[in-house]
């Protein structure tokens, strides 16, 4: 009781925080310009923005699907869809890990042990977090967005680490060693062993590459979406600049662990439209409308599939 209480203070909290940043959004900027473009919505590019986020986390349910197979942990391809979907229902959380309740699922229909299974789902965000990176440099390279290209050689040693983190098991060490011990990893960390054999099969060649492939084109898929979003609003913008305010904006939020990036991905987003003489107003209604269809939507997929996984 006493965590399902803690679980709706921070629900509330979340709605709070999001609430006072778009108020503010919408109270700095011109209200009848800030409007207009919702009321000239394209519903063309709308749909082909919905369409092609549906079709980047359906590549990744296949990305999972690969995944749990290199553990060992078959399962037929329509349950993983379901299972991967209904883990959106809990992106509302810090860096997503609320997306945990996949693996509380396989231990459920399955019996795969929590501890076991786990692994996948920090997998699949480094890989998220890796080709957003990727991304990003080919971007800045393509489109420099900055005076200085500071930030690419940045990125580059982010890449090149978090490359070494997945692939040589370091971000194991650092899960069960280095962290804090919470509840979850002190529990899990009884478990190492098994922990440390499920990071070594995630991180063989065929079964990297071939996630990786798969999050590069989930990637590419959802830059596409994104940027509809811009044509959706009757924003002229180039797509490469689009793909670094998109990856700049996801990047930053995801480091601070705040739930969805809540705040931090909003100001960035505006933040690095307006830097490209896109009109406060403008960018504002943009952010909120980018933000609000991506995430209501994930999270009415993600709710419709759970119930489908706990008939």
């Amino acid at each position: 009781m006493r965590n399902y209480l803690i679980s709706i203070k921070k629900l509330i909290l979340i709605i709070i925080g999001i609430s006072v940043t778009y108020s503010l959004f919408i109270l700095f900027s011109d209200v009848e310009q800030f409007f207009t473009h919702w009321y000239n919505l394209d519903w063309k590019y709308f749909s082909l923005l919905l369409l092609c986020h549906i079709a980047a986390l359906s590549i990744r349910a296949v990305r999972q699907k690969i995944l749990l197979d290199s553990m060992g942990f078959c399962i037929s391809f329509k349950k993983n869809f379901i299972l991967h979907f209904g883990g959106l229902s809990m992106i509302m959380t810090p860096a997503g890990s609320g997306e945990m309740v996949k693996s509380f699922f396989l231990k459920e229909l399955y019996n795969f042990e929590f501890a076991k299974t786990f692994p996948l789902v920090i997998a699949e965000k480094f890989h998220n977090i890796l080709v957003g990176i990727i991304l990003l440099s080919i971007a800045l390279t393509v489109q420099p967005f900055f005076e200085s290209q500071v930030l690419v050689v940045v990125v580059g040693i982010l890449l090149s680490v978090l490359f070494i983190s997945i692939k040589y098991n370091v971000l194991f060490s650092i899960f069960i060693n280095k962290l804090p011990k919470f509840w979850l990893i002190k529990n899990i960390a009884k478990y190492s062993e098994d922990v440390e054999k499920q990071f070594h099969s995630l991180s063989k060649t065929k079964s990297f590459l071939t996630s990786l492939f798969l999050s590069l084109l989930a990637g590419g898929v959802e830059i596409m979406g994104f940027y509809c979003g811009f044509l959706a609003f009757g924003i002229d913008i180039d797509f490469f600049i689009s793909t670094v305010v998109m990856y700049s904006s996801i990047i930053f939020g995801a480091l601070t662990l705040v739930p969805l990036g809540i705040g931090v991905t909003d100001v960035s987003i505006l933040g690095l439209l307006t830097k490209t003489g896109i009109s406060f107003s403008i960018a504002s209604a943009f952010t909120i409308f980018i933000r609000v269809t991506l995430i209501g939507f994930s999270i009415l997929i993600g709710t419709i599939s759970l119930r489908f996984l706990i008939k």
